[in-house]
C-alpha cells in the first residue's frame, strides 16, 4: 500500500509541473504532417490518435497516459510522431517496456534504443545522473505489465530527473504479474490519459468486430465474427489429436506463413507436447534432417518478485541467477548457482557454484526479491531448427 501511495503521489505533484514542449499550433502542424505522409502509404490517422498526440505535445503534466486497445496503431502514430516532436523541442527519447521484445519494438518504432524497465530500475542513480544533464522524455510501453514497485520506482527516478513520461498500454489487455495494478490505479486517480478506441490495424470489418467483441469480453459473439469473416474455429475434446490437427496444420503452411504464425497452447507442459507433435511433423516434410543432438536449456519458472521472496517457491535441482552482487556472499550478478537443498519453514536454501563451493542463502537476510529461478529441460536439436537466445 505504502509503495502504491508513493507512485500515486510521484504522479500528482508532476501535474502542471512540466514546460510545454511545443504550442497548439506547432504540436498541430507536427501531426497533420505525419498524418498527411501515412495516409500516402494508404494509412489513415484516427480523430482519437491526432488529438492524442496533440495533447502530449502540448501537455504540462510530467506523467501522462495512452491507453489504446490492441489494433489501435499507438506506436506506429502516436509515440512515433511524439517522439519525433519532441525532439524537434531538444528532448532526448527513451523506450521502455516490460520484456526485451517489447522494449526492441518500441525502440526501433521512435528512433531510440529500448532498454526494459528492470534495467532502468537497477540502474537507477546512473540513469538519473544521465538524464538530468539535459531534457528528457521516457515512453514506457506495456504499462499494464509494470508492477507497482517497479512504476514508482521509475517515476520517482523521472521526477528526480526533471524527465516527462508517457506511459502506454491496454488495462484489458494484460495485467503485472506481481503486485498491484499501477496503470490502472494511475487512470482512476486522475493521471491525464489520451484514449484510444478505433481499431485500425484488422481491415476486415468482421475481424475487427472479433476484436471489439474480444475487449468486451463477449467470447462467443468474436469467434462467430472470425468464422463470418474467413476464419475457420475447430473445436477437438481430446488434447493429443487436437495438438497433432494444431501440427499438421502448422507443417501444411508454407515458409513463409509459418514466420507469421503463432502457435499456443494453455499450459507449460502442453506447450511442450505441441512441440514436439510439431518437430515431428517437420521431420516428416523434411525441415527437420540428419541427427539430432541433446542440449540442457534453462527455462525460467516465472517466478513474481513476491514468490521469489520465499524458499518455498523453489525446487532443489533449479538453477538461480541474481540481479546483483552480493560480495560478501560471494554471489555475482548474472552467474548460475544450482539448488542443492531447501527449507522452507526457515526460509532458506543451499546453493552450489559449479566449483561446488556451497553458499547458504538465507532469504530473509539478503537476496529477497533479486533472484530468478530456472528449470533445466533436455531439448533436441537437428539440422533446421530455429533456435531464438533470450540472454
Amino acid at each position: 500500500v505504502a509503495t502504491e501511495r508513493r507512485m500515486l503521489a510521484v504522479e500528482h505533484s508532476g501535474r502542471g509541473a512540466a514546460d510545454t514542449p511545443h504550442d497548439r499550433q506547432e504540436a498541430a502542424r507536427i501531426v497533420t504532417t505525419a498524418a498527411f505522409f501515412a495516409e500516402a502509404r494508404g494509412h489513415k490517422w484516427t480523430e482519437g490518435q491526432q488529438l492524442a498526440t496533440i495533447g502530449l505535445l502540448t501537455g504540462q503534466d510530467r506523467v501522462a497516459g495512452v491507453q489504446g486497445y490492441a489494433g489501435t496503431a499507438k506506436t506506429t502514430t502516436v509515440l512515433a510522431t511524439y517522439a519525433e516532436g519532441m525532439r524537434s523541442a531538444g528532448y532526448e527519447v527513451r523506450a521502455f517496456a516490460p520484456t526485451a521484445a517489447a522494449a526492441s519494438v518500441l525502440g526501433d518504432a521512435i528512433g531510440a534504443k529500448g532498454e526494459t524497465v528492470a534495467k532502468a530500475v537497477l540502474t537507477g542513480e546512473q540513469l538519473v545522473t544521465e538524464a538530468s544533464r539535459g531534457r528528457e522524455a521516457w515512453i514506457v510501453d506495456e504499462a499494464s505489465m509494470v508492477s507497482a514497485r517497479d512504476m514508482a520506482r521509475v517515476l520517482g527516478m523521472a521526477e528526480r530527473a526533471n524527465a516527462r513520461v508517457v506511459l502506454v498500454g491496454d488495462v484489458k489487455q494484460l495485467g503485472s504479474v506481481e503486485a498491484g495494478r499501477a496503470f490502472g490505479q494511475l487512470q482512476d486517480a486522475g493521471m491525464k490519459t489520451f484514449v484510444l478506441d478505433k481499431i485500425v490495424r484488422q481491415e476486415n470489418d468482421l475481424t475487427r468486430e472479433a476484436v471489439q467483441a474480444t475487449i468486451a469480453g463477449d467470447g462467443r459473439r468474436a469467434l462467430e465474427a472470425l468464422e463470418r469473416g474467413g476464419g475457420k474455429v475447430a473445436e477437438i475434446a481430446d488434447a493429443g489429436d487436437r495438438r497433432g490437427a494444431i501440427a499438421r496444420d502448422y507443417v501444411a503452411l508454407s515458409p513463409d506463413q509459418r514466420a507469421r504464425t503463432l502457435v499456443m497452447d494453455t499450459t507449460r507442459e502442453g506447450r511442450e507436447l505441441l512441440t514436439q507433435a510439431i518437430r515431428a511433423e517437420l521431420r516428416k516434410d523434411g525441415t527437420l534432417s540428419g541427427e539430432t543432438i541433446s542440449a540442457t536449456t534453462l527455462e525460467s519458472r516465472g517466478l513474481t518478485r513476491e514468490e521469489a521472496r520465499h524458499a518455498r517457491s523453489y525446487e532443489t535441482g533449479d538453477v538461480v541467477t541474481f540481479r546483483r552482487d552480493y560480495e560478501r556472499h560471494g554471489i555475482e550478478k548474472g552467474h548460475a548457482y544450482r539448488i542443492v537443498s531447501v527449507d522452507r519453514d526457515a526460509n532458506r536454501i543451499e546453493l552450489h557454484t559449479r566449483e561446488g563451493r556451497a553458499i547458504d542463502w538465507r532469504l530473509d537476510k539478503w537476496g529477497r526479491g533479486q533472484a530468478k529461478s530456472f528449470a533445466e529441460v533436455i531439448r533436441e536439436f537437428a539440422a533446421g531448427d530455429r533456435v531464438q537466445f533470450t540472454r
